[in-house]
């Protein structure tokens, strides 16, 4: 026996509470190494598979894994994919109400629906070669003054009379016939065909009787190309305006007058007043209705008197504008030959919306 080293039997021995304490110890040591070991080892033995259900033990883990003091945390940015789909949309705009058909607002599309394509715009027939400005785009509207008579002016109609002129919208040239005949003093027929590039592009017929304060129309047609043939009413007994289209109708003044006559009209106030010795007059009111439901005041103010070099050659001219309401409707210019009764030398009528205008330029003298 080495000296300084004494025999195990001589240590002192552990007493039974001290032996139990430390049983319990090396349990809990075990107990919580298998406990470590089973939070590695359970996400791959739980491991989702098609038809398993979810592991209880997994959702308890996971929420003993999340401190209950943690921060939360902040909302998902969205992604480009998802942006479409949860940012809010905004509420379609409704179409523009026109008289001839009422366009309804389109349903809200749902986000998760796919947007529908536009349909192809149609192909014109092959009966009818497109013909730029054929659609003529002014659009018909109930305008101001549907509810007020409009100024009587003294008229001093022109005789029977037939007029030639160039028609132009852009580089595309045609020609157009105005026939005016009065039938006595009591009845009328007007009649207006125009053709652009050597096709047919309008006809316009205006019939009606003579009264004290001009041409008092009964029936006017307006046919463009691919605009069918509608026609507005004017209804003496019951002084209204009715459309064969829409079902709308406005009271037929006194004066009243469709979207042909009004040249007819301006020639004969403007006749009267220079055969009265009057000067030209600043501003001429018309309620001037067309065949598609719109109807409304026109106002033509005189701008001067402006040289017109036309076919005719240099032609001295009152000026007049009409300038529309809306950016939908037109605006009209006429030349007014005082020496030639008054007959427009130079007609424009411009589209505000966009569009080229048209020009009616006198081609050829006032034949009856």
């Amino acid at each position: 026996m080495s000296p300084g080293l004494l025999p195990l039997s001589a240590l002192p021995r552990p007493t039974m509470a001290r032996r139990r304490r430390a049983v319990v110890v090396g349990l809990l040591v075990l107990l919580a190494h298998a406990w470590l070991a089973g939070l590695w080892r359970l996400p791959a033995a739980t491991a989702w598979q098609p038809g398993a259900r979810p592991h209880a033990a997994l959702q308890l883990t996971h929420i003993e894994a999340v401190p209950t003091s943690a921060p939360a945390a902040p909302p998902a940015v969205p992604t480009a994919a998802t942006a479409t789909a949860i940012a809010p949309t905004d509420p379609p705009r409704p179409e523009r109400l026109r008289p001839t058909v009422l366009a309804t607002a389109a349903p809200r599309a749902s986000a998760s629906a796919p947007a529908a394509a536009p349909a192809p715009l149609a192909a014109p027939a092959a009966s009818e070669p497109a013909v730029p400005g054929a659609d003529d785009s002014d659009t018909e509207f109930a305008g101001t003054g549907t509810d007020r008579p409009p100024p009587l002016y003294a008229t001093q109609l022109p005789p029977p009379t037939r007029l030639q002129y160039q028609l132009r919208r852009g580089a595309a040239q045609g020609e157009a016939r105005l026939q005016w005949q009065p039938e006595g003093e009591q009845r009328y027929t007007l009649e207006f065909q125009a053709s652009l590039k050597g096709l047919w592009l309008l006809d316009q017929r205006s019939s009606g009787q003579l009264d004290g304060h001009g041409l008092a129309p009964e029936r006017f047609t307006d046919r463009r190309r691919g605009r069918g043939r509608p026609s507005a009413i004017f209804d003496r007994d019951s002084h209204r305006i009715r459309f064969s289209g829409p079902p709308v109708e406005y009271p037929a003044w006194p004066g009243a007058q469709d979207r042909l006559g009004w040249v007819v009209q301006l020639a004969g106030i403007y006749r009267a007043a220079r055969a009265a010795g009057h000067a030209p007059l600043p501003e001429v009111t018309l309620f001037v209705s067309g065949a598609r439901g719109g109807a409304g005041l026109w106002t033509f103010r005189l701008q001067g008197q402006e040289t017109v070099d036309g076919p005719l050659g240099p032609v001295e001219a009152l000026y007049l504008k009409r300038e529309p309401e809306r950016l939908e409707d037109q605006r009209v210019e006429a030349w007014l030959d005082p020496a030639r009764g008054h007959w427009p030398v130079r007609l424009r009528l411009t589209p505000l919306r966009g569009g080229q205008a048209l020009e009616w330029w006198l081609a050829a003298e006032p034949a009856p």
